[in-house]
């Protein structure tokens, strides 16, 4: 729970103010990316925030894009619709007409697509980010809007979602992503209509993230909160009498580190013998 959230709050402004002038936002109609929109409005102006709407799918277009839109027109920050149904369509049909034999009678899992959806969307605001430095000649920045329980869990897409420079949100749980938004519904800066409490990626029909996960966020809130206390770090002593949401969560966070991680170059050089000289 956020004890000075003033405090917290000002913090965040500083540090995006010192990040960026321009903020570009794919906005979702979801909690975390309506909290980082008002967050960037507060820090940059709301002439600086540029929030992209990029529907896939029909669904995307008349729930989670209308939410967005709403909010974007109720911050009077700029905003953009960006349709990504063809684009993605596209490449699907493109890659399994090309693919090698044998796996064109496969086809992509509804986890494949979504991760390809997130990615296009990455792509597509990086070149927004890219426009807009060129016309004004200004640092412009793509900001994330993943939260800590998701990149504990690596719950987002490996160069989709993950792709962005920087996370403001990426160190608050769920639970106080709510907390700060019920503050800023107290301070009449949103309404109750923006602040979607069913989370969702979006990623096909009816995905929802707890349904996915198979457990609450509170639920998991509270392992990760138990898991940073763990004084033992040996695998038999973390896991040893713990709950199944627990297990679920070490696991996850191990199988997910190379999310959180840049790539790492192969060793090649300590064998100076092969190349001749050691850098």
């Amino acid at each position: 729970m956020i004890t000075d959230i003033n405090g917290l709050i000002n913090n965040i402004i500083k540090q995006i103010q010192e990040f960026t002038d321009i903020a570009v936002i794919g906005l979702s109609g979801g909690a975390d990316s309506a909290l980082v929109a008002i967050l960037c409005t507060k820090a940059l102006g709301n002439n600086n925030v540029y929030g992209i709407h990029m529907p896939a799918t029909e669904t995307d277009l008349k729930t989670f894009n209308t939410d967005s839109r709403k909010l974007a027109k109720h911050l009077n920050i700029n905003d953009a619709i960006i349709p990504l149904a063809g684009t993605v369509r596209l490449l699907q049909d493109t890659i399994h007409l090309n693919l090698w034999k044998g796996a064109q009678n496969h086809n992509p899992s509804n986890l494949a697509k979504g991760n390809m959806r997130a990615r296009i969307r990455m792509t597509t605001l990086y070149t927004i980010a890219e426009l807009l430095s060129d016309t004004f000649n200004k640092k412009v920045r793509v900001i994330g809007t993943d939260n800590l329980t998701e990149n504990f869990l690596g719950y987002f897409t490996k160069y989709g979602d993950g792709g962005v420079d920087i996370n403001p949100i990426g160190e608050l749980f769920k639970s106080e992503i709510y907390q700060l938004l019920d503050y800023f519904k107290e301070q009449g800066i949103i309404e109750e209509c923006h602040i979607n409490r069913i989370p969702s990626a979006g990623l096909w029909e009816g995905q929802t993230d707890e349904g996915e996960l198979g457990f609450t966020y509170k639920e998991i809130e509270e392992c990760i909160k138990e898991y940073y206390n763990n004084e033992f770090w040996d695998m038999q002593d973390v896991l040893e009498g713990k709950s199944e949401c627990y297990k679920f969560i070490f696991k996850l966070n191990e199988m997910t580190s190379h999310k959180r991680k840049m790539p790492s170059n192969l060793r090649i050089r300590e064998f100076c013998d092969w190349i001749g000289y050691e850098l």
